[in-house]
Protein backbone atom coordinates (compact mmCIF):
# COMPACT_ATOMS: atom_id res chain seq x y z
CA UNK A 1 0.00 0.00 0.00
CA UNK A 2 1.09 3.63 0.21
CA UNK A 3 0.01 6.61 1.88
CA UNK A 4 -1.73 9.50 0.35
CA UNK A 5 -0.44 12.68 -0.85
CA UNK A 6 -0.55 15.50 1.76
CA UNK A 7 1.12 18.94 2.50
CA UNK A 8 1.41 20.51 5.90
CA UNK A 9 -1.97 21.62 6.34
CA UNK A 10 -2.74 17.88 6.47
CA UNK A 11 -2.98 16.36 10.11
CA UNK A 12 0.73 14.76 10.39
CA UNK A 13 0.02 12.07 12.82
CA UNK A 14 -2.03 9.93 10.92
CA UNK A 15 0.27 10.28 7.64
CA UNK A 16 2.54 8.98 10.02
CA UNK A 17 0.84 6.09 10.48
CA UNK A 18 0.27 5.11 6.97
CA UNK A 19 4.36 5.72 5.99
CA UNK A 20 4.89 3.85 9.19
CA UNK A 21 3.02 0.82 7.26
CA UNK A 22 4.66 1.57 4.04
CA UNK A 23 8.25 1.88 5.97
CA UNK A 24 7.59 -1.82 7.57
CA UNK A 25 6.27 -3.52 4.52
CA UNK A 26 2.57 -3.97 5.98
CA UNK A 27 -0.66 -3.66 3.75
CA UNK A 28 -2.53 0.07 4.09
CA UNK A 29 -5.35 -1.78 4.64
CA UNK A 30 -4.42 -2.89 8.06
CA UNK A 31 -6.97 -1.34 11.04
CA UNK A 32 -5.13 1.41 13.68
CA UNK A 33 -5.53 -1.36 15.87
CA UNK A 34 -3.17 -3.85 14.15
CA UNK A 35 -0.62 -1.18 14.89
CA UNK A 36 -0.46 -1.03 18.57
CA UNK A 37 -0.94 2.06 19.12
CA UNK A 38 1.01 5.14 16.36
CA UNK A 39 4.09 2.83 15.33
CA UNK A 40 5.16 6.02 13.78
CA UNK A 41 5.91 7.59 17.25
CA UNK A 42 7.54 4.42 18.69
CA UNK A 43 9.65 4.45 15.37
CA UNK A 44 11.00 8.31 16.06
CA UNK A 45 11.16 7.44 19.59
CA UNK A 46 13.24 4.37 19.27
CA UNK A 47 15.36 6.85 17.13
CA UNK A 48 15.98 9.80 19.72
CA UNK A 49 17.06 6.97 21.86
CA UNK A 50 19.57 5.07 19.59
CA UNK A 51 23.09 5.80 19.75
CA UNK A 52 25.73 6.98 16.97
CA UNK A 53 27.26 3.64 17.48
CA UNK A 54 24.03 1.84 16.43
CA UNK A 55 24.39 3.06 12.79
CA UNK A 56 27.00 1.89 10.53
CA UNK A 57 27.73 3.61 6.85
CA UNK A 58 26.38 1.88 4.23
CA UNK A 59 26.76 3.98 1.16
CA UNK A 60 26.45 7.96 -0.33
CA UNK A 61 26.10 9.82 -3.35
CA UNK A 62 26.33 13.53 -4.10
CA UNK A 63 24.26 15.26 -1.83
CA UNK A 64 23.09 11.96 0.34
CA UNK A 65 24.87 9.49 2.45
CA UNK A 66 22.86 6.68 3.78
CA UNK A 67 23.79 4.62 7.04
CA UNK A 68 21.69 1.33 8.50
CA UNK A 69 21.30 0.48 11.46
CA UNK A 70 22.74 -2.54 13.60
CA UNK A 71 21.74 -1.87 17.09
CA UNK A 72 19.62 -4.37 18.94
CA UNK A 73 16.29 -2.04 18.92
CA UNK A 74 13.28 -4.22 16.84
CA UNK A 75 11.39 -1.00 15.61
CA UNK A 76 15.10 0.06 14.06
CA UNK A 77 16.12 -2.89 12.70
CA UNK A 78 16.10 -3.12 8.84
CA UNK A 79 15.90 0.18 8.35
CA UNK A 80 18.53 2.91 7.16
CA UNK A 81 18.91 6.74 7.77
CA UNK A 82 19.34 9.19 4.98
CA UNK A 83 20.83 12.14 5.85
CA UNK A 84 21.92 15.61 4.18
CA UNK A 85 25.53 16.60 3.12
CA UNK A 86 27.35 19.49 3.31
CA UNK A 87 27.49 20.00 -0.04
CA UNK A 88 26.69 23.97 -1.90
CA UNK A 89 24.06 22.65 -4.84
CA UNK A 90 23.36 25.39 -6.71
CA UNK A 91 23.71 29.16 -7.18
CA UNK A 92 21.01 31.06 -8.88
CA UNK A 93 22.18 34.72 -8.56
CA UNK A 94 22.47 35.27 -12.60
CA UNK A 95 18.78 33.85 -13.21
CA UNK A 96 17.18 37.08 -11.36
CA UNK A 97 15.21 39.42 -13.65
CA UNK A 98 16.92 43.13 -13.85
CA UNK A 99 14.84 45.91 -12.50
CA UNK A 100 13.42 44.21 -9.83
CA UNK A 101 14.64 46.69 -6.88
CA UNK A 102 11.20 47.22 -5.23
CA UNK A 103 11.30 43.11 -4.93
CA UNK A 104 12.31 42.41 -1.57
CA UNK A 105 15.15 40.46 -1.44
CA UNK A 106 14.57 37.14 -2.31
CA UNK A 107 11.06 36.67 -2.76
CA UNK A 108 11.21 35.68 -6.67
CA UNK A 109 13.48 32.84 -5.91
CA UNK A 110 11.32 31.43 -2.80
CA UNK A 111 8.17 32.01 -4.90
CA UNK A 112 9.47 30.34 -8.11
CA UNK A 113 10.72 27.25 -6.10
CA UNK A 114 7.84 27.11 -5.12
CA UNK A 115 5.29 27.52 -7.87
CA UNK A 116 8.01 25.18 -9.87
CA UNK A 117 8.15 22.28 -7.29
CA UNK A 118 6.35 19.28 -8.57
CA UNK A 119 5.21 18.87 -5.16
CA UNK A 120 3.61 22.11 -4.32
CA UNK A 121 2.73 23.53 -8.54
CA UNK A 122 -0.82 23.36 -8.16
CA UNK A 123 -1.87 24.61 -4.89
CA UNK A 124 0.81 27.05 -5.43
CA UNK A 125 -0.91 27.93 -8.71
CA UNK A 126 -4.36 27.88 -7.26
CA UNK A 127 -3.20 30.26 -4.25
CA UNK A 128 -1.50 32.86 -6.77
CA UNK A 129 -4.93 32.74 -8.52
CA UNK A 130 -7.05 33.49 -6.15
CA UNK A 131 -4.83 36.61 -4.22
CA UNK A 132 -4.87 40.14 -4.99
CA UNK A 133 -1.08 41.01 -3.83
CA UNK A 134 1.59 40.83 -6.54
CA UNK A 135 3.09 37.30 -6.67
CA UNK A 136 6.11 38.58 -5.88
CA UNK A 137 4.82 38.63 -2.64
CA UNK A 138 2.77 35.89 -2.73
CA UNK A 139 2.48 33.80 0.73
CA UNK A 140 4.07 30.72 0.58
CA UNK A 141 4.26 29.81 4.29
CA UNK A 142 1.85 26.96 4.62
CA UNK A 143 4.63 25.27 1.89
CA UNK A 144 7.24 22.98 2.92
CA UNK A 145 10.93 24.99 2.82
CA UNK A 146 12.82 23.68 -0.82
CA UNK A 147 15.67 22.70 1.50
CA UNK A 148 13.45 20.55 4.06
CA UNK A 149 14.17 16.23 3.90
CA UNK A 150 10.63 16.06 4.30
CA UNK A 151 10.80 17.05 0.16
CA UNK A 152 11.88 13.64 -0.18
CA UNK A 153 9.38 11.93 1.86
CA UNK A 154 6.99 13.47 -0.46
CA UNK A 155 8.06 13.09 -3.54
CA UNK A 156 7.93 9.78 -2.69
CA UNK A 157 4.15 9.93 -2.54
CA UNK A 158 4.40 12.09 -5.45
CA UNK A 159 6.06 9.32 -7.53
CA UNK A 160 4.58 6.45 -5.42
CA UNK A 161 1.13 6.76 -8.24
CA UNK A 162 3.53 7.00 -10.92
CA UNK A 163 5.74 4.09 -10.81
CA UNK A 164 3.42 1.15 -9.85
CA UNK A 165 4.54 -2.48 -10.68
CA UNK A 166 2.33 -4.45 -13.50
CA UNK A 167 2.70 -7.56 -11.85
CA UNK A 168 1.23 -6.68 -7.92
CA UNK A 169 -0.06 -3.35 -8.70
CA UNK A 170 1.97 -1.80 -5.77
CA UNK A 171 4.53 1.09 -5.91
CA UNK A 172 8.07 0.48 -6.46
CA UNK A 173 8.46 3.94 -4.07
CA UNK A 174 8.74 3.22 -0.47
CA UNK A 175 8.19 6.50 1.41
CA UNK A 176 9.78 6.88 4.95
CA UNK A 177 9.18 8.67 7.99
CA UNK A 178 11.16 12.02 9.03
CA UNK A 179 12.93 11.72 12.04
CA UNK A 180 14.82 14.98 14.20
CA UNK A 181 18.56 15.25 14.38
CA UNK A 182 20.52 16.34 16.81
CA UNK A 183 23.52 18.60 15.91
CA UNK A 184 25.71 16.67 18.40
CA UNK A 185 24.31 13.07 17.16
CA UNK A 186 25.28 14.17 13.11
CA UNK A 187 28.98 15.07 14.57
CA UNK A 188 29.55 12.00 16.31
CA UNK A 189 27.93 9.83 12.97
CA UNK A 190 30.54 12.20 10.87
CA UNK A 191 33.91 11.11 12.85
CA UNK A 192 32.55 7.54 12.80
CA UNK A 193 31.86 7.19 8.74
CA UNK A 194 34.98 9.43 8.14
CA UNK A 195 37.47 6.04 8.07
CA UNK A 196 34.44 3.93 6.11
CA UNK A 197 33.67 6.49 3.06
CA UNK A 198 35.74 6.56 0.05
CA UNK A 199 38.71 9.12 0.41
CA UNK A 200 36.88 11.24 -3.21
CA UNK A 201 33.63 11.67 -0.61
CA UNK A 202 35.04 12.91 2.47
CA UNK A 203 35.39 16.43 1.49
CA UNK A 204 32.06 16.88 2.33
CA UNK A 205 30.97 15.54 5.56
CA UNK A 206 27.35 15.30 7.22
CA UNK A 207 25.22 18.83 7.15
CA UNK A 208 25.38 20.16 10.72
CA UNK A 209 22.22 22.74 9.59
CA UNK A 210 19.69 19.40 8.60
CA UNK A 211 17.13 19.21 10.97
CA UNK A 212 16.13 15.99 10.14
CA UNK A 213 16.63 12.79 8.27
CA UNK A 214 14.59 10.12 6.85
CA UNK A 215 13.85 6.45 8.03
CA UNK A 216 13.19 4.23 5.04
CA UNK A 217 13.43 0.15 4.67
CA UNK A 218 16.56 -1.23 3.77
CA UNK A 219 16.11 -2.17 0.44
CA UNK A 220 19.39 -4.29 -0.12
CA UNK A 221 17.11 -6.78 2.30
CA UNK A 222 14.64 -8.76 2.23
CA UNK A 223 12.04 -10.60 5.33
CA UNK A 224 10.26 -13.69 3.88
CA UNK A 225 10.04 -16.54 6.56
CA UNK A 226 6.86 -17.95 7.58
CA UNK A 227 8.15 -20.27 10.26
CA UNK A 228 6.67 -19.91 13.44
CA UNK A 229 8.72 -18.25 15.06
CA UNK A 230 8.21 -15.01 12.81
CA UNK A 231 4.37 -15.79 12.85
CA UNK A 232 4.22 -14.72 16.63
CA UNK A 233 5.76 -11.63 15.65
CA UNK A 234 2.73 -8.55 14.99
CA UNK A 235 2.21 -8.34 11.19
CA UNK A 236 2.98 -4.55 11.37
CA UNK A 237 6.77 -5.39 12.36
CA UNK A 238 7.96 -8.55 10.58
CA UNK A 239 9.64 -6.32 7.75
CA UNK A 240 11.70 -5.33 10.49
CA UNK A 241 13.74 -8.89 10.76
CA UNK A 242 16.06 -9.46 8.12
CA UNK A 243 17.06 -12.73 7.42
CA UNK A 244 20.22 -14.30 5.68
CA UNK A 245 21.20 -15.28 1.68
CA UNK A 246 19.85 -11.95 0.41
CA UNK A 247 21.28 -10.39 -2.91
CA UNK A 248 20.73 -7.00 -4.05
CA UNK A 249 21.32 -5.31 -7.16
CA UNK A 250 21.57 -1.70 -7.46
CA UNK A 251 21.15 0.01 -10.81
CA UNK A 252 20.70 3.46 -12.17
CA UNK A 253 19.94 3.10 -16.12
CA UNK A 254 20.20 7.20 -16.26
CA UNK A 255 19.00 8.86 -19.17
CA UNK A 256 17.10 6.53 -21.86
CA UNK A 257 16.01 8.85 -24.39
CA UNK A 258 17.28 11.43 -27.02
CA UNK A 259 15.43 14.79 -26.71
CA UNK A 260 14.53 15.20 -30.19
CA UNK A 261 12.12 18.40 -29.64
CA UNK A 262 9.09 19.13 -29.94
CA UNK A 263 9.56 22.79 -30.82
CA UNK A 264 12.14 23.71 -33.07
CA UNK A 265 14.79 25.69 -32.06
CA UNK A 266 18.36 25.82 -34.01
CA UNK A 267 21.09 24.82 -32.32
CA UNK A 268 19.72 22.53 -29.59
CA UNK A 269 21.33 19.97 -28.13
CA UNK A 270 19.04 17.76 -28.35
CA UNK A 271 19.01 17.77 -31.94
CA UNK A 272 22.52 18.04 -31.81
CA UNK A 273 22.61 14.12 -30.30
CA UNK A 274 20.10 12.87 -32.64
CA UNK A 275 21.91 14.17 -35.34
CA UNK A 276 25.36 12.68 -33.93
CA UNK A 277 23.15 9.49 -33.60
CA UNK A 278 24.29 9.43 -29.32
CA UNK A 279 22.13 9.44 -26.51
CA UNK A 280 22.76 11.82 -23.70
CA UNK A 281 25.25 9.53 -21.55
CA UNK A 282 27.64 8.19 -23.91
CA UNK A 283 28.11 12.08 -25.19
CA UNK A 284 28.73 12.69 -21.26
CA UNK A 285 31.11 10.34 -21.52
CA UNK A 286 33.00 11.59 -24.40
CA UNK A 287 32.81 15.19 -22.25
CA UNK A 288 34.59 13.15 -19.02
CA UNK A 289 37.38 12.15 -20.91
CA UNK A 290 38.44 14.90 -22.29
CA UNK A 291 37.82 16.77 -18.87
CA UNK A 292 39.93 14.15 -17.67
CA UNK A 293 37.60 12.79 -15.27
CA UNK A 294 37.69 9.42 -16.41
CA UNK A 295 40.17 6.97 -17.42
CA UNK A 296 38.01 4.83 -19.23
CA UNK A 297 35.03 4.94 -21.48
CA UNK A 298 31.76 3.09 -20.26
CA UNK A 299 30.99 0.47 -22.70
CA UNK A 300 27.52 0.77 -21.13
CA UNK A 301 24.80 2.73 -23.47
CA UNK A 302 21.28 3.08 -21.89
CA UNK A 303 19.65 2.05 -25.26
CA UNK A 304 20.91 -1.71 -24.85
CA UNK A 305 19.26 -1.96 -21.61
CA UNK A 306 15.74 -0.30 -22.29
CA UNK A 307 15.74 -2.05 -25.48
CA UNK A 308 13.08 -4.89 -24.04
CA UNK A 309 15.78 -7.57 -26.08
CA UNK A 310 17.00 -9.84 -23.87
CA UNK A 311 20.38 -10.38 -25.04
CA UNK A 312 20.89 -6.85 -25.82
CA UNK A 313 20.22 -6.14 -21.74
CA UNK A 314 22.07 -8.68 -20.67
CA UNK A 315 24.90 -7.06 -22.11
CA UNK A 316 24.28 -3.80 -20.88
CA UNK A 317 24.69 -5.28 -17.32
CA UNK A 318 27.68 -6.74 -18.46
CA UNK A 319 29.01 -3.93 -19.65
CA UNK A 320 27.54 -1.28 -16.16
CA UNK A 321 29.73 -4.41 -14.10
CA UNK A 322 33.16 -3.28 -16.28
CA UNK A 323 32.58 -0.13 -15.28
CA UNK A 324 30.29 0.68 -12.84
CA UNK A 325 30.90 4.56 -12.24
CA UNK A 326 28.91 4.74 -9.58
CA UNK A 327 26.28 3.26 -11.90
CA UNK A 328 26.38 -0.51 -10.44
CA UNK A 329 26.41 -1.83 -7.07
CA UNK A 330 25.97 -5.55 -5.17
CA UNK A 331 24.47 -5.98 -1.76
CA UNK A 332 25.11 -9.47 0.05
CA UNK A 333 22.75 -9.23 3.10
CA UNK A 334 22.66 -5.71 3.10
CA UNK A 335 26.17 -5.21 3.11
CA UNK A 336 27.69 -3.18 0.29
CA UNK A 337 30.20 -5.01 -1.62
CA UNK A 338 32.47 -2.16 -3.49
CA UNK A 339 33.80 -3.25 -6.89
CA UNK A 340 37.12 -4.45 -7.22
CA UNK A 341 39.59 -2.52 -9.53
CA UNK A 342 40.07 -4.15 -13.41
CA UNK A 343 37.06 -6.05 -15.43
CA UNK A 344 38.48 -9.24 -14.95
CA UNK A 345 38.11 -8.79 -10.60
CA UNK A 346 34.67 -7.34 -11.29
CA UNK A 347 33.05 -10.36 -13.61
CA UNK A 348 34.88 -13.02 -10.99
CA UNK A 349 32.67 -10.80 -7.70
CA UNK A 350 29.46 -11.27 -10.09
CA UNK A 351 30.48 -14.74 -10.41
CA UNK A 352 31.10 -15.30 -6.63
CA UNK A 353 28.02 -13.09 -6.15
CA UNK A 354 25.60 -15.28 -8.14
CA UNK A 355 27.28 -18.60 -6.70
CA UNK A 356 26.56 -17.35 -3.18
CA UNK A 357 22.97 -16.59 -4.43
CA UNK A 358 22.12 -19.92 -6.57
CA UNK A 359 24.96 -22.00 -6.19
CA UNK A 360 26.65 -23.76 -9.48
CA UNK A 361 25.46 -27.29 -8.30
CA UNK A 362 21.34 -25.96 -8.70
CA UNK A 363 22.54 -24.17 -11.47
CA UNK A 364 23.69 -26.82 -13.58
CA UNK A 365 20.07 -28.40 -13.47
CA UNK A 366 19.21 -25.36 -15.64
CA UNK A 367 20.29 -24.73 -18.70
CA UNK A 368 19.38 -21.07 -19.56
CA UNK A 369 18.76 -21.67 -22.83
CA UNK A 370 16.52 -24.15 -21.63
CA UNK A 371 15.10 -22.43 -18.88
CA UNK A 372 11.61 -20.69 -18.34
CA UNK A 373 11.64 -17.68 -15.33
CA UNK A 374 7.70 -16.71 -14.06
CA UNK A 375 7.42 -13.98 -12.17
CA UNK A 376 4.35 -13.79 -10.01
CA UNK A 377 2.67 -11.42 -7.32
CA UNK A 378 3.29 -12.70 -3.42
CA UNK A 379 0.38 -13.28 -2.03
CA UNK A 380 1.64 -15.16 1.59
CA UNK A 381 -0.06 -12.91 4.78
CA UNK A 382 1.97 -10.92 6.17
CA UNK A 383 4.51 -10.94 4.16
CA UNK A 384 5.98 -7.34 2.58
CA UNK A 385 3.57 -6.62 -0.26
CA UNK A 386 5.76 -5.98 -2.80
CA UNK A 387 7.14 -9.36 -2.84
CA UNK A 388 7.28 -10.94 -5.42
CA UNK A 389 7.85 -14.88 -6.30
CA UNK A 390 10.08 -15.70 -8.86
CA UNK A 391 10.14 -19.80 -10.07
CA UNK A 392 12.48 -21.31 -12.64
CA UNK A 393 10.87 -24.71 -14.44
CA UNK A 394 12.19 -26.21 -17.33
CA UNK A 395 11.19 -24.56 -21.05
CA UNK A 396 11.82 -23.82 -24.23
CA UNK A 397 13.14 -19.53 -24.12
CA UNK A 398 16.26 -19.44 -26.61
CA UNK A 399 19.26 -17.02 -24.86
CA UNK A 400 21.62 -16.48 -27.76
CA UNK A 401 25.48 -15.40 -26.86
CA UNK A 402 26.51 -13.59 -29.70
CA UNK A 403 27.37 -10.05 -29.71
CA UNK A 404 27.77 -9.81 -33.51
CA UNK A 405 23.96 -11.10 -33.69
CA UNK A 406 23.24 -9.04 -30.63
CA UNK A 407 24.80 -5.92 -32.42
CA UNK A 408 22.50 -6.26 -35.89
CA UNK A 409 18.78 -6.67 -34.01
CA UNK A 410 17.03 -3.25 -34.70
CA UNK A 411 17.52 -0.99 -31.45
CA UNK A 412 15.49 2.87 -31.94
CA UNK A 413 17.94 5.44 -31.44
CA UNK A 414 21.14 3.15 -30.37
CA UNK A 415 24.41 4.89 -29.90
CA UNK A 416 26.75 5.20 -33.12
CA UNK A 417 29.90 4.02 -30.64
CA UNK A 418 32.44 3.24 -33.13
CA UNK A 419 31.96 6.63 -34.36
CA UNK A 420 33.02 7.90 -31.23
CA UNK A 421 34.69 5.66 -29.48
CA UNK A 422 37.16 4.10 -32.09
CA UNK A 423 38.81 0.93 -31.78
CA UNK A 424 37.90 0.72 -27.53
CA UNK A 425 34.36 0.16 -28.89
CA UNK A 426 35.67 -2.47 -31.40
CA UNK A 427 37.68 -4.26 -28.33
CA UNK A 428 34.37 -4.14 -26.09
CA UNK A 429 32.16 -6.50 -28.36
CA UNK A 430 34.95 -8.90 -29.28
CA UNK A 431 35.93 -8.98 -24.79
CA UNK A 432 32.11 -8.72 -24.11
CA UNK A 433 31.42 -12.00 -26.51
CA UNK A 434 34.04 -14.25 -24.46
CA UNK A 435 33.45 -12.83 -21.56
CA UNK A 436 29.79 -13.69 -21.48
CA UNK A 437 30.68 -17.56 -23.10
CA UNK A 438 33.07 -18.05 -20.40
CA UNK A 439 30.39 -17.24 -17.54
CA UNK A 440 29.36 -19.98 -14.88
CA UNK A 441 26.07 -21.37 -15.13
CA UNK A 442 25.08 -20.19 -12.05
CA UNK A 443 26.23 -16.56 -13.64
CA UNK A 444 23.71 -16.97 -16.74
CA UNK A 445 20.94 -18.20 -14.73
CA UNK A 446 21.40 -14.90 -12.35
CA UNK A 447 21.31 -12.65 -15.09
CA UNK A 448 18.90 -14.43 -16.92
CA UNK A 449 16.97 -14.20 -13.63
CA UNK A 450 17.70 -10.31 -13.18
CA UNK A 451 16.36 -9.45 -16.98
CA UNK A 452 13.08 -11.41 -16.78
CA UNK A 453 12.00 -9.86 -13.57
CA UNK A 454 13.00 -5.62 -15.24
CA UNK A 455 11.09 -7.03 -17.80
CA UNK A 456 8.17 -8.57 -16.30
CA UNK A 457 8.05 -5.57 -13.80
CA UNK A 458 8.31 -2.95 -16.64
CA UNK A 459 10.55 -1.22 -13.80
CA UNK A 460 12.63 0.16 -16.74
CA UNK A 461 9.93 1.49 -19.01
CA UNK A 462 8.38 3.25 -15.85
CA UNK A 463 11.08 5.12 -14.87
CA UNK A 464 11.93 5.86 -19.19
CA UNK A 465 8.22 7.26 -19.18
CA UNK A 466 8.62 10.26 -16.63
CA UNK A 467 12.12 10.69 -18.52
CA UNK A 468 10.01 11.56 -20.94
CA UNK A 469 8.05 13.94 -19.59
CA UNK A 470 10.78 16.11 -20.66
CA UNK A 471 9.49 16.62 -24.30
CA UNK A 472 11.17 19.70 -25.46
CA UNK A 473 15.14 20.37 -23.87
CA UNK A 474 16.78 22.43 -21.13
CA UNK A 475 17.14 24.90 -24.02
CA UNK A 476 13.13 25.77 -24.02
CA UNK A 477 12.86 25.15 -20.45
CA UNK A 478 15.85 28.04 -19.57
CA UNK A 479 13.51 30.40 -22.03
CA UNK A 480 9.95 28.97 -19.67
CA UNK A 481 12.03 29.79 -16.37
CA UNK A 482 13.34 33.24 -17.58
CA UNK A 483 9.63 34.21 -18.21
CA UNK A 484 8.56 33.51 -15.19
CA UNK A 485 10.82 34.94 -13.12
CA UNK A 486 10.08 37.76 -14.81
CA UNK A 487 6.14 37.72 -14.73
CA UNK A 488 6.49 36.96 -10.74
CA UNK A 489 9.23 40.29 -10.46
CA UNK A 490 6.70 41.69 -12.00
CA UNK A 491 3.81 40.83 -9.38
CA UNK A 492 0.83 39.92 -12.36
CA UNK A 493 0.10 37.99 -14.91
CA UNK A 494 -1.18 38.79 -18.31
CA UNK A 495 -2.07 35.49 -19.65
CA UNK A 496 -2.72 32.67 -17.03
CA UNK A 497 -2.92 29.94 -19.51
CA UNK A 498 0.44 30.75 -21.10
CA UNK A 499 1.99 30.71 -17.36
CA UNK A 500 0.19 27.69 -16.34
CA UNK A 501 1.66 26.16 -19.78
CA UNK A 502 5.54 27.16 -18.82
CA UNK A 503 4.63 26.28 -15.38
CA UNK A 504 3.56 22.76 -16.11
CA UNK A 505 6.29 22.19 -19.13
CA UNK A 506 9.71 23.60 -16.48
CA UNK A 507 7.69 20.77 -13.81
CA UNK A 508 7.75 18.12 -16.36
CA UNK A 509 10.90 18.95 -17.04
CA UNK A 510 12.13 18.55 -13.20
CA UNK A 511 10.33 15.27 -12.88
CA UNK A 512 12.18 13.80 -15.79
CA UNK A 513 15.47 15.34 -13.92
CA UNK A 514 14.55 13.24 -11.00
CA UNK A 515 13.99 10.23 -13.33
CA UNK A 516 17.15 10.12 -14.80
CA UNK A 517 19.37 9.69 -11.58
CA UNK A 518 17.53 7.50 -9.71
CA UNK A 519 18.10 3.81 -9.05
CA UNK A 520 16.45 0.93 -9.11
CA UNK A 521 16.89 -1.86 -6.24
CA UNK A 522 16.49 -5.43 -7.66
CA UNK A 523 16.34 -7.68 -4.32
CA UNK A 524 16.94 -11.89 -4.38
CA UNK A 525 16.76 -14.12 -1.58
CA UNK A 526 15.89 -17.79 -2.32
CA UNK A 527 12.94 -19.30 -0.93
CA UNK A 528 14.20 -22.09 1.23
CA UNK A 529 16.93 -19.91 2.46
CA UNK A 530 15.67 -19.76 6.30
CA UNK A 531 15.71 -23.79 6.02
CA UNK A 532 12.53 -24.41 7.36
CA UNK A 533 10.62 -26.95 5.66
CA UNK A 534 7.85 -25.56 4.49
CA UNK A 535 10.11 -23.18 2.45
CA UNK A 536 11.74 -26.26 0.62
CA UNK A 537 10.55 -26.20 -2.74
CA UNK A 538 10.76 -29.54 -5.07
CA UNK A 539 13.83 -31.03 -6.38
CA UNK A 540 12.92 -30.06 -10.40
CA UNK A 541 12.41 -26.36 -9.49
CA UNK A 542 14.03 -23.36 -8.12
CA UNK A 543 11.99 -20.46 -6.58
CA UNK A 544 13.42 -17.09 -4.92
CA UNK A 545 11.34 -14.45 -3.00
CA UNK A 546 12.16 -10.57 -4.73
CA UNK A 547 11.57 -6.88 -4.59
CA UNK A 548 11.83 -4.21 -7.33
CA UNK A 549 12.47 -0.62 -5.70
CA UNK A 550 12.92 2.58 -7.02
CA UNK A 551 14.82 5.19 -4.58
CA UNK A 552 17.07 8.11 -5.28
CA UNK A 553 14.10 10.12 -6.07
CA UNK A 554 15.24 13.84 -4.79
CA UNK A 555 13.40 16.75 -6.37
CA UNK A 556 15.20 18.74 -8.22
CA UNK A 557 15.61 22.78 -7.57
CA UNK A 558 14.27 25.10 -10.91
CA UNK A 559 17.16 27.21 -9.48
CA UNK A 560 19.96 24.54 -11.25
CA UNK A 561 18.13 25.16 -14.62
CA UNK A 562 21.16 27.60 -16.09
CA UNK A 563 23.53 24.68 -14.51
CA UNK A 564 21.63 22.33 -16.46
CA UNK A 565 21.94 24.53 -19.75
CA UNK A 566 25.13 25.33 -19.25
CA UNK A 567 26.15 21.50 -19.06
CA UNK A 568 24.05 20.74 -21.56
CA UNK A 569 25.69 22.65 -23.93
CA UNK A 570 29.00 21.71 -23.03
CA UNK A 571 28.14 17.74 -23.52
CA UNK A 572 27.19 18.58 -27.23
CA UNK A 573 30.25 20.64 -27.59
CA UNK A 574 32.37 17.42 -26.88
CA UNK A 575 30.26 15.88 -29.57
CA UNK A 576 30.55 18.27 -31.98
Amino acid sequence: GRSRVRGREGGGRGRKRELCLIILGGNSKMSAVETEGDVGESIARAFDESSPNDWKFLNEGALNLVATYTGNDFLLRGLVLRMRKDVNTYSYSDTIPENTAHVPSGSVTRIAETILNPLYSARALKRAEESTTPLYALDVSGFVHPEAIDQYLFMGECMASRFVNVVNGRSFVHCGITVSLRPAFVASLDRIFYSARSAKRRAHGLSLEASHGLLLPNVSLLHTCKCSRCRSVPAIMRRSIPRGGVLAVELKPKWGTVVRGNRSRSGMTGKTMATHSLCRFCAFQLKKRKDGKIEHFSSYCPMELYSQIPDRMTYAIVKLIWEPQNNFRFYVDGEFRPAPWGREARMSQLEEIAHSLIGEERANRFNPTTTSITVQGEVSDGCDSRLLRVCVSAASVAMGHDAARVAKEPNEYACDRGKYFGEQARADEETLDADVHNLTESTRLFLHLLVRVLLETRVLQTIRGIQELDRDGVHFIMEDYKHVLDVIAGGTVDDWNEFHSRVAAIVDFLMATTARDCSAFVTFQACDACNVEEHREEEAHLAFHCRVSIVDLDPRSCTKIPYYQTLDQAISNSVM
